[in-house]
């Protein structure tokens, strides 16, 4: 397992997602950390996000994600089709821009 940690000024890896179009924090001193498991050779990962509050723009050409929040919400924005996930609920994304 490996941790990752964006402040303000710091670009997203592209270890992630394919290419990232941009990371903004709701505020100046924002965190946002990523937790990282590979598992096996096959590019399966689970990823622990905890964060102040932010908005990212990023492609991912190759992988399916699903989200699964424990606290507050994520609202996703894929193809002008906007969805909200919260704590009990789930989404489900392939590969795209969002």
């Amino acid at each position: 397992m490996y941790t990752l940690k964006y402040q303000p000024g710091v670009e997203i890896s592209p270890l992630l997602f394919t290419a990232s179009n941009g990371l903004d924090f709701s505020s100046p001193d924002g965190c946002l950390i990523h937790n990282v498991l590979d598992l096996g050779t096959k590019g399966f990962r689970i990823v622990s996000v905890n964060s102040s509050g932010h908005r990212a723009r990023f492609v991912e050409k190759d992988r399916t994600s699903i989200s699964l929040p424990k606290r507050g919400f994520g609202t996703v924005n894929v193809d002008g089709r906007i969805q909200t996930v919260r704590p009990g609920e789930a989404i489900v994304l392939g590969p795209s821009e969002r």
